[in-house]
């Protein structure tokens, strides 16, 4: 089990790559398209864009069962410059697969949260 305190931080930013990765199986609405959200990082309403883009995701596969909290990123009130290089750094991560396993995400949820905490120290101050 992963503990940290961003950890939610970046599981739901990891949540939209993955199913826009996913070559099967996932509807993605236009506005969850990765993309779109990378398009749009520096916007003053990215952390909303990423709040729907999660909701759009789940809403368009009922067979996941998420337990993301409504708003979140809205109510975390982050600064833009944060949410922008957390989905830089995920942009930059490889695609994953229909083999990608539970160990292999593991790892790179530490390795992120990981930078984020180098971000935080060095550039966010």
């Amino acid at each position: 089990m992963i503990a940290h305190p961003n950890k939610e931080i970046v599981l739901g930013l990891i949540f939209i790559k993955f199913s826009n990765d996913a070559k099967e199986g996932y509807s993605i609405p236009d506005i969850a398209q990765w993309s779109y959200l990378m398009e749009s990082s520096e916007d003053v309403d990215i952390a909303a864009k990423i709040d729907a883009a999660i909701a759009s995701i789940e809403e368009s596969n009922t067979f996941l069962h998420t337990n993301f909290v409504e708003d979140y990123y809205v109510d975390l009130n982050l600064e833009i410059k944060i949410i922008t290089n957390l989905l830089n750094i995920i942009n930059n991560v490889e695609a994953f697969d229909d083999d990608t396993d539970e160990k292999k995400v593991a790892e790179l949820v530490e390795n992120i949260l990981k930078l984020t905490e180098n971000y935080k120290n060095n550039s966010f101050n």
